[in-house]
């Protein structure tokens, strides 16, 4: 049911795997009292009765090798003599919204399968008559549908984005703590991460705190999985994992005291592990989710889809193509206006370090009566006229203007880019009728990337240039489509 509704990730589906396993221990344990009850009050079958018994409880001594009652009673107690007014008992009771605890209750109260099986098995056994088991099987496929329905109606996860206004890097100081969450897969993607974290050249006074989420794909257990790496939890990785902890902790390291490092493993369903990144991201307040580019290639020109994280946040993708041996970058940004203007604050962020040489190139068209609406020509005028006075006075920001008049033009500077910098950054959405662009959509074979994107991207470039595609956080009252 969880799946279905596309909230196994969320908190309330965690709550409710959590409650099931309690709340299913505890009717089986019920129902299995019962069914032997009923047994012994058949005089024929006494000695069945007590057989079963004794056996279903040595079985259960065996598993757990502990017969002591502190752990069973100790949370009940507990909860009887916690008061019910404040302060604690008022703390507890403000933890849960009412319509989350409605849905809770509907997904609780909700049997599937393994219910179904149950009661099919006290029929066989005739512990339950047949018109019992017909009413009994009604009753789970009614509730099922109720239950479905109304959760959907009740329970919007997406809510808990709407308070996360202008966590981006053009609202935040360049003299303030840069959050950023890292997505890895694999050890290469985490190379990938860590040169483009080095890159921003972290210091005291502009510090980098990293929180980066190993993705695990959910194999042989039912459940998603969290694990904090900070709280000495291990996960099924190994050696794998380990050597993937290993290489942003030495990047802590070579950074002390300008960079903080805690690192995570999800391990969850390829589909569902969105959800975990975005949430992550929400509980510690990043400014910027990096990426690994989502389709790997492999030696059959295929490739795979790495999980959509939604865009109530700034989002980057990253594909790194060299393993530079310098201790200085050139840096690229190409500027059309829109997301930009975010990979521009960034760009200039990085800027504050002298082994950074920055060059801005803004695409400007040949009709001076084409572009942006007005609103988004003040924004980028604000944001180019600050990197214009920036690059007065620092000798490592270069400013160029690179006059086009459709998409062809612009290809060609964009490949004499790719040429000159170890790194590109570009924004990920621009308008569909830029002149500058025109064209280029027509070329795209990477529709999530873009035109200017796809071209950096593409599996035959021989240039070894490093990708940094970025998107402005999303601002919206409520987030509806949440798997788009």
């Amino acid at each position: 049911m969880l799946v279905d509704l596309k909230i196994m990730n969320s908190e309330l589906g965690s709550l409710a795997l959590a409650s099931s396993l309690i709340c299913d221990l505890m009717s089986n344990l019920i129902a299995t009292i019962v069914s032997y009850g009923r047994l012994g009050l058949m005089n024929y079958t006494k000695v069945l009765m007590f057989h079963s018994s004794v056996l279903s409880i040595s079985l259960v001594l065996f598993i757990v090798n502990n017969v002591g009652l502190n752990y069973d009673y100790g949370p009940f107690l507990l909860g009887l003599v916690v008061p019910d007014g404040p302060p604690l008992g008022s703390i507890l009771m403000d933890r849960v919204p009412v319509k989350d605890s409605v849905a809770l209750a509907f997904i609780l109260s909700s049997q599937g399968v393994v219910q179904m099986s149950f009661y099919y098995y006290n029929s066989i056994n005739q512990t339950l008559d047949g018109e019992t088991f017909s009413m009994l099987t009604t009753s789970v496929l009614l509730q099922a549908i109720a239950a479905n329905l109304i959760v959907k109606s009740l329970y919007d996860y997406s809510r808990m984005y709407t308070g996360y206004q202008k966590r981006d890097i053009q609202h935040t100081s360049y003299n303030s703590e840069l959050r950023v969450l890292s997505c890895s897969l694999r050890a290469d993607d985490v190379l990938a991460v860590r040169k483009t974290l080095e890159t921003s050249y972290p210091t005291n006074e502009s510090p980098l705190a990293v929180y980066d989420l190993h993705t695990v794909e959910l194999v042989g257990r039912s459940d998603p999985q969290l694990i904090d790496h900070q709280l000495g939890q291990k996960s099924s990785g190994g050696t794998r994992t380990q050597k993937m902890i290993e290489i942003l902790y030495s990047f802590e390291q070579q950074y002390s005291g300008a960079v903080t490092v805690q690192q995570f493993t999800t391990m969850s369903l390829t589909k569902f592990m969105h959800h975990d990144i975005c949430s992550l991201a929400f509980n510690k307040l990043a400014s910027l989710i990096i990426l690994p580019f989502h389709r790997k290639w492999n030696h059959q020109e295929k490739y795979w889809i790495w999980p959509r994280v939604l865009f109530p946040f700034l989002l980057t993708a990253t594909r790194l193509r060299r393993n530079n041996p310098t201790s200085s970058w050139n840096i690229g940004v190409a500027f059309f206006g829109g997301d930009d203007r975010e990979a521009l604050a960034y760009a200039g962020r990085r800027a504050q370090s002298k082994r950074v040489r920055l060059t801005v190139v803004q695409f400007v068209s040949w009709d001076i009566y084409a572009g942006d609406s007005q609103w988004d020509a003040v924004l980028d005028v604000e944001v180019l006229k600050d990197m214009t006075m920036k690059s007065a006075h620092q000798d490592n920001i270069i400013y160029r203007e690179g006059r086009v008049k459709d998409g062809a033009e612009t290809a060609l500077l964009i490949h004499a880019m790719e040429e000159a910098f170890d790194l590109i950054m570009v924004g990920r959405r621009h308008k569909d009728d830029t002149p500058q662009l025109l064209g280029l959509n027509e070329w795209n074979d990477i529709p999530e990337l873009g035109p200017i994107r796809d071209m950096l991207a593409a599996p035959d470039l021989s240039l070894h240039v490093s990708v940094l595609v970025m998107q402005h956080q999303t601002l919206k009252t409520k987030v509806r489509n949440v798997d788009s």
